[in-house]
């Protein structure tokens, strides 16, 4: 569904490597972007998840500074066993990793994945970039935290919405 939804643009798009603001080796990010720059799809991916990791600014050069955009990420699932061990500081028994009751529970249970909604002009994202929302670091999560494991992603959709011309 997501795919066909955005065909076009990952057929006929720009791919553009971009690098970011706090650029370290952990991180990459690609953009496919339409001739207009008037939608993006931008993924975000690390290599290793870090404890206490730093956040993350994600700054495309490439957009439409005259523009407004509203910046999203594409909802997943939250697979219950990338918290591993950590499933027992909120379970009422204790659950083994890789056991019988954690498979169970995974199959049937899973999180959203966090929720994010940015609006910001063209001139923000190309030169100071969007601070994202806080990656999992072992304890707090809530709704806006963002659940990265190791080799974890994001496809963040930008879409102008208004044209400061």
């Amino acid at each position: 569904s997501f795919y066909k939804n955005h065909r076009s643009l990952l057929q006929y798009g720009t791919f553009i490597r971009v690098k970011l603001a706090n650029s370290s080796s952990n991180q990459v990010v690609w953009a496919v972007a339409n001739s207009d720059r008037s939608e993006l799809l931008v993924l975000f991916a690390q290599k290793l998840a870090e404890a206490n990791p730093p956040s993350d600014i994600l700054r495309i050069e490439d957009v439409d500074t005259q523009a407004i955009y509203e910046v999203f990420p594409r909802q997943q699932k939250i697979d219950l066993k990338m918290f591993g061990d950590l499933i027992n500081r909120v379970s009422p028994v204790p659950i083994t990793e890789g056991g019988i009751a954690q498979e169970t529970i995974s199959k049937t249970i899973s999180l959203d994945s966090e929720v994010e909604h940015y609006r910001a002009s063209g001139e923000q994202i190309a030169y100071g970039g969007i601070k994202l929302n806080a990656q999992f670091g072992g304890l707090g999560y809530d709704s806006m935290t963002r659940v990265m494991a190791d080799f974890g992603s994001r496809i963040y959709l930008f879409k102008r919405v208004d044209s400061k011309r």
